[in-house]
């Protein structure tokens, strides 16, 4: 049936032509280039769809029962029905709220009666009901006439068997929709920071059925409003309102750095604080970090909001804890793909993103691409060294590649490198110069290591060490900022889960700041700091102005009174709060404990509450609520529909 699936293109293509049209006023005034990418990744989109439709065709029709053409034909009728009513919808949700149909249509379709209402008083639903079946009668007529015109063509056995066979792999591979390791996804329409590109490169059916499940995750504007007070209090709002919600805060220092350092971030996977020699580990398996951390400003008690690599990326950026319940990060959420970044505001410089492997993983491309304008991702493909395994060139070439990268990038420019060596399967490429496979002693598993994660992890060590050591030589170290740190902790198999799934060592990471060339002196920062406070911390370190809506905080404030870190954890919802002497970790029941954060027992006891009590049950609890709301507060779908 080529003719059908020819058939589907062709008809899916000219409804993308039509609303370019209906849209013109708006998608007229794109670039001609980004016109042309949308059509051709819409046209991708419009491809998987069909395949999608003709693949119950091609694995049916080898059972006897489903080879009636009377079926076939009915189910081909019943596709170009579905889809022309949600292409319709499409039109009428995108010139209502300025963006393609998705799930939240539903929770407008729950006021039934004023839905009706406003669609009777809004659109022409007699004619276009006429229309629409008008369509549908003239699709029949077409279908009923490709099985009249084309010839049956008869094959052996053997021969339609490989033809069907042939078939299915060509239909999986055009839904597969990419020569990677992953797919073409909903992320790949969100490739430019101009909404109006993303938009027309839509398909609407798959963005309808990919935020299908993400509809409920929502938040409760009562609570955001209940808790506003003391946000607002604790992130220093000078400007409060509780009924705008404003967050907004500027920082303006005293003496504006003009020297625009650079600033590169290395991600490190998996680096727990408990495996860091500098805080403990007797097995000194990180040497070079150490060596870095002595000469940097080491935050010893740095704290990660969840246990999620995409979730470190979207905290990082944002300045909030990722709420996200779904596949655990808010880069894989259609409804939180726009957000406000820090990033942004360094507006002369050139942006870089590296990673070993597909920039796809985790829908980082698209997430990167949509909010941060002219960046440039590094990804597989674009290396001159092979690729170690699944994840990519090795996190010695990674940043090697960036080094290389960085010293022919003209300056100012902001960097970040995400490794993934210290990850299983923890392949560690053959003959790199330097690196001694040293001898794995049984004991080390006493400190959390088992053999191959001691290579891997000792590797990404030195890796880390080579790049300052080539840092040193180029042009851009003396006006760089290096800010290393872990994507999150590990449980440790030699330490106690106190907690549970919110025991503090795996979302406990070190971090260093090191920036010799800018007369940052060495210091080490015992304050709970959190991941959402990194970017307003380094940003003031550097006397960089900015403004800030997020929650996070510079911890080298010395006017602020408390420190603290925000813990979530998708997969039960339940959250904590860290200060430097309790732990409060709220369950999904909504019940609050209240543990001593140093007692690392097996079964750890409450203690009592205090005075200071009621005011952090309230910051914890306002933290849940309003970082959930700040989630999605600059989505592009209205608030009151997400309530």
């Amino acid at each position: 049936m080529v003719w059908v699936f020819f058939h589907f293109i062709a008809i899916l293509s000219l409804f993308r032509l039509g609303f370019f049209l209906y849209f013109y006023a708006e998608m007229g005034q794109l670039p001609l280039d980004q016109i042309l990418r949308s059509f051709l990744i819409g046209f991708r989109f419009d491809a998987r769809l069909t395949a999608l439709i003709m693949l119950p065709y091609l694995l049916l029709t080898a059972v006897p029962l489903f080879r009636s053409i009377k079926f076939w034909k009915g189910y081909w009728v019943m596709c170009f029905s579905c889809i022309l009513i949600l292409y319709s919808a499409d039109l009428a949700f995108y010139a209502y709220l300025n963006t393609r149909l998705d799930a939240t249509i539903i929770g407008l379709a729950k006021n039934t009666a004023i839905s009706l209402n406003m669609l009777w008083e809004s659109y022409p639903l007699i004619w276009g009901s006429v229309f629409l079946v008008s369509l549908i009668y003239i699709f029949r007529k077409s279908i009923y006439k490709l099985y009249y015109t084309v010839p049956d063509q008869k094959l052996s056995a053997r021969r339609t068997v490989i033809f069907q066979l042939l078939s299915i792999f060509i239909i999986l591979s055009i839904a597969y929709g990419k020569f990677s390791r992953y797919p073409f996804r909903w992320s790949d329409a969100f490739y430019s920071t101009n909404q109006s590109a993303n938009q027309l490169a839509i398909n609407p059916v798959l963005y309808f059925l990919n935020t299908y499940t993400r509809v409920d995750e929502s938040f409760n504007l009562e609570k955001v409003r209940e808790f506003y007070p003391v946000m607002a209090e604790f992130l220093g709002v000078n400007n409060s309102d509780k009924e705008a919600l404003n967050f907004s805060r500027q920082f303006s220092p005293n003496k504006e750095n003009n020297l625009q350092p650079n600033i590169v971030i290395i991600i490190l996977e998996t680096f727990p604080a408990f495996k860091c020699g500098l805080l403990g580990n007797p097995v000194k398996a990180t040497p070079h970090f150490d060596t870095i951390a002595r000469e940097s400003i080491f935050f010893s008690q740095f704290y990660v909001p969840k246990m999620s690599t995409a979730a470190t990326i979207f905290s990082t950026l944002t300045g909030l804890p990722d709420m996200a319940i779904i596949n655990k990060s808010s880069t894989r959420d259609p409804f939180a793909i726009e957000q406000d970044m820090f990033i942004n505001q360094l507006e002369d410089y050139a942006k870089h993103f590296f990673i070993g492997g597909s920039a796809n993983w985790g829908d980082l491309n698209g997430f990167l691409k949509n909010n941060i304008e002219d960046i440039v991702i590094h990804e597989e493909g674009s290396y001159t060294m092979p690729e170690t395994n699944a994840w990519g060139i090795s996190d010695y070439h990674l940043l090697q590649e960036m080094h290389e990268t960085l010293s022919m990038v003209e300056p100012p420019f902001t960097a970040i490198a995400l490794t993934a060596g210290h990850h299983r399967p923890y392949t560690i490429p053959q003959d790199i110069h330097g690196f001694d496979y040293e001898s794995y002693l049984p004991e080390f598993q006493n400190y959390g290591f088992g053999e191959d994660d001691y290579y891997a992890f000792t590797f990404m060590d030195f890796a880390v060490g080579e790049y300052i050591k080539a840092a040193k030589t180029a042009d851009y170290f003396e006006n760089t900022l290096f800010v290393i740190y872990g994507d999150h902790g590990s449980h440790g198999s030699h330490l106690n889960l106190t907690h549970g799934d919110l025991s503090l060592h795996p979302y406990h990471v070190p971090l260093a700041m090191y920036g010799p060339g800018l007369g940052i002196q060495p210091k080490r920062h015992s304050s709970i700091m959190s991941e959402i406070d990194l970017f307003p911390t380094l940003l003031s370190l550097l006397n960089i102005s900015h403004h800030n809506a997020s929650l996070g905080r510079d911890i080298l404030d010395q006017e602020m009174s408390i420190s603290t870190a925000f813990m979530f954890s998708a997969s039960s919802q339940n959250y904590a709060l860290l200060t430097s002497s309790k732990y409060i970790i709220n369950s999904s029941t909504n019940q609050f404990q209240l543990f001593d954060p140093l007692d690392i027992s097996a079964e750890p006891v409450q203690i009592l509450p205090d005075y200071q009590t009621p005011y952090l049950l309230s910051l914890a609890e306002g933290y849940y609520e309003t970082a959930r709301y700040l989630r999605y507060l600059n989505s592009r779908v209205n608030l009151h529909h997400r309530n």
